[in-house]
């Protein structure tokens, strides 16, 4: 999961730049858009949020597998 949603990162950051100022966008495809802001901005600005994406995606995965495999005994024990 983390690695599919940070490749979907810039993809987002198009997304969420339509919704947050659709007068700038106004008109424009998801491809020139993602032009217009390599052209401005640079093209790292389409990864802003890649990291917080990422650390949250990783912390999940730990969480849910680790407390998995804490219960998973438990569970057995219950279902028999």
């Amino acid at each position: 999961a983390c690695l599919s949603h940070s490749l979907a990162t810039p993809v987002d950051v198009v997304k969420t730049r339509q919704q947050t100022d659709p007068e700038q966008y106004r008109g424009l495809s998801v491809p020139q858009v993602f032009a217009k802001i390599v052209r401005e901005e640079g093209p790292f600005m389409l990864l802003k949020g890649l990291g917080p994406t990422a650390l949250g995606y990783l912390f999940e995965g730990a969480m849910k597998f680790g407390f998995y495999e804490l219960a998973k005994p438990f569970i057995f024990q219950m279902t028999g």
